[in-house]
């Protein structure tokens, strides 16, 4: 371990599978609905995204590679509270990272 820190000039942290739309939202989505889950699809659909709907209402999808994110502890803690979120950037295929700051 110490010569893979070594090789790779930083230090090493455990990853934790983050869903970016989390299970208990979608929970119920075909049958009797939940609240939260009575609203995630009606709001997906509000934006356009009528794919994204129709697969998180598909048994397990919701655990599928395109709605998880790698992420450390402290960065998965900070996602979970909202304090961290991603912006589309136009005109490329990534994103910007973002955190809320306090005392501005």
């Amino acid at each position: 371990m110490q010569k893979l820190h070594k090789d790779l000039g930083g230090p090493l942290v455990s990853l934790q599978a983050c869903h970016i739309l989390n299970e208990s939202l979608t929970q119920g989505t075909g049958l009797p609905q939940t609240h939260n889950a009575a609203g995630v699809v009606p709001t997906l659909l509000l934006f356009g995204l009528e794919e994204l709907a129709i697969d998180l209402q598909i048994k397990d999808r919701i655990h599928e590679t395109w709605n998880l994110l790698s992420l450390s502890s402290q960065i998965h803690e900070w996602f979970d509270r909202l304090e961290l979120w991603f912006e589309e950037l136009p005109d490329v295929v990534c994103h910007s990272v973002k955190l809320t700051t306090y005392g501005d």
